[in-house]
C-alpha cells in the first residue's frame, strides 16, 4: 500500500479534514517533482 492510498484509507475510516489535507499536500509534491523531472528530461540535463 502506498502512503497515499494509506491516507485516504485513513481520511475515510476517520472523515479526518488534517488527514485529508496532508493528502492533497503530498499528492501536489509528487505532481510537482514529475513536472520537474519532465522537464529535466525535455531540457537535457
Amino acid at each position: 500500500m502506498t502512503t497515499e492510498e494509506w491516507f485516504w484509507k485513513a481520511f475515510k475510516a476517520t472523515g479526518s479534514p488534517e488527514l485529508f489535507l496532508i493528502y492533497n499536500v503530498q499528492s501536489k509534491k509528487r505532481i510537482s517533482q514529475r513536472c520537474d523531472e519532465q522537464e529535466k528530461r525535455s531540457t537535457g540535463l
